[in-house]
């Protein structure tokens, strides 16, 4: 059975933003002249393609029915322990950040699917052959990119 929050009306609170943490698939141009379904070089949710725009507000209406929304986790080691290392890593960079949410959020034990979202960090880049200076190389671009 999934849970109606329209049955409990006093659960809901208005706030500001919230800060919370997540990764991304980093694909650059390396990646999209293998695999032609990118676009582009930008981030990428690690589920599913969905490319994260730069400089751009995300939009997802969550709900609980279908688990729609933008994902994030409250604390920044959640989101590290919740990335499948050994899968991620076969063909991009994994790079972990924070976020700021807003609009509809749902919240759950470990994190939120909100309604907007927006990049707020980009804290770290590793991949499984790791390279210090590529990684950095990458976070600096990519920080550029998004306006981090």
């Amino acid at each position: 059975m999934v849970p109606d929050h329209t049955l409990y009306p006093e659960h809901t609170i208005q706030c500001g933003e919230i800060i919370s943490y997540r990764a991304w698939r980093w694909i650059d141009q390396d990646i999209i002249n293998k695999h032609v379904i990118y676009d582009g070089p930008a981030l990428y949710s690690l589920v599913n393609d969905y490319k994260w725009t730069p400089q751009k507000i995300e939009t997802c209406e969550p709900d609980f029915s279908y688990f729609r929304g933008l994902y994030s986790f409250k604390r920044p080691l959640q989101a590290w322990f919740e990335v499948n290392l050994d899968t991620c890593f076969v063909s991009s960079y994994i790079v972990f950040g924070s976020i700021y949410n807003w609009g509809k959020i749902i919240e759950h034990k470990k994190g939120y699917r909100s309604q907007f979202a927006k990049i707020r960090s980009i804290n770290w880049v590793t991949s499984k052959g790791f390279n210090y200076y590529r990684a950095f190389k990458i976070r600096s671009q990519i920080q550029k990119m998004y306006g981090v």
